[in-house]
């Protein structure tokens, strides 16, 4: 496979690595023309500062491989939440945030980082979702009809992202994540089950400008726990035998994200389905023992 270089980043395919000669490194815009294709991207150990991950609109996962804040959202945390008592402080820094640092695609399924705290395990993480659930309290109204509903729910929507991303990371790892980490995500890891269904729904289309317009009276608090959001996707989400669904599979696959556990899973909800193709794609790409189609699986 031919290999090329763009910017800080040699690109093999749908996968790219961080291979810029300095610790220190920004993804430009002009680095990033053309890139649509990168669907993984790895951040070596020896990289100790990368920005420039929403500049990827491909992107499905990343696989950082250093510690400290890498991607500095340690630092980015604690600035948002550095003055939550104050309502405009938080509205002026939340909108800035997001003119300076942009959703990531709507694809990023997972995160691998074994050696990084996740979001959740931030201290200023909760109380910085707390204050804007606080906020949205007081709004009225759909989520995007007032400048203020759109600056919360699109801020609300990235944190959720992010920390649903370096779940998914951590339940999918193979090694499994040392023990130290780990303990940063506690007990709350999504089921095989709920791994397939947010890889599924993400990848075909179900993303945050989905659920972030979402209409009804619990506004975006479905994206709360796994639990309520899964339910809220799983009645997004509707699978149809086309080649888009077989190309997934296969970028799933590659990208590390359906293991032996979710690959059962998936044969499943498939035979359940009754899509034949697809169900054959899938037992190509890793075997997945076939499933009774009359088996539970609820969507």
């Amino acid at each position: 496979m031919e290999t090329r270089e763009q910017g800080p980043l040699r690109i093999e395919g749908t996968r790219a690595t961080v291979a810029a000669p300095g610790p220190v490194v920004c993804l430009r815009a002009e680095d990033a023309a053309g890139l649509g294709g990168v669907e993984t991207l790895v951040i070596p150990e020896e990289i100790r500062s990368f920005s420039g991950l929403e500049r990827l609109s491909g992107l499905r996962t990343v696989e950082c491989l250093g510690g400290g804040d890498v991607l500095g959202l340690e630092e980015g945390i604690a600035w948002l939440a550095g003055d939550t008592e104050d309502d405009e402080v938080l509205l002026h820094r939340l909108a800035t945030n997001l003119l300076a640092s942009p959703p990531m695609s709507g694809t990023l399924t997972a995160i691998f980082a074994p050696r990084l705290r996740p979001p959740q395990a931030l201290p200023a993480y909760g109380r910085l979702l707390a204050a804007i659930d606080d906020l949205a309290a007081c709004s009225n109204g759909r989520q995007d009809s007032a400048r203020m509903n759109v600056i919360l729910c699109r801020s609300y929507a990235a944190l959720k992202h992010l920390e649903y991303a370096f779940s998914m990371g951590c339940a999918a790892a193979v090694p499994p994540y040392p023990a130290q980490t780990a303990a940063c995500y506690g007990a709350a890891r999504p089921s095989p089950r709920q791994q397939l269904l947010y890889a599924l729904a993400l990848g075909l289309g179900n993303s945050y400008e989905t659920f972030y317009t979402a209409d009804g009276p619990h506004g975006y608090h479905h994206m709360r726990d796994w639990t309520a959001y899964l339910d809220f996707l799983s009645g997004q989400l509707h699978l149809e035998d086309t080649e888009e669904l077989r190309s997934l599979l296969i970028s799933l696959e590659a990208a590390g994200l359906l293991g032996p556990a979710v690959r059962s899973a998936a044969a499943e909800l498939l035979a359940r389905a009754r899509l034949t193709d697809a169900t054959a794609c899938l037992l190509a790409l890793g075997g997945a023992p076939a499933a009774d189609p009359e088996s539970e699986f609820s969507l």
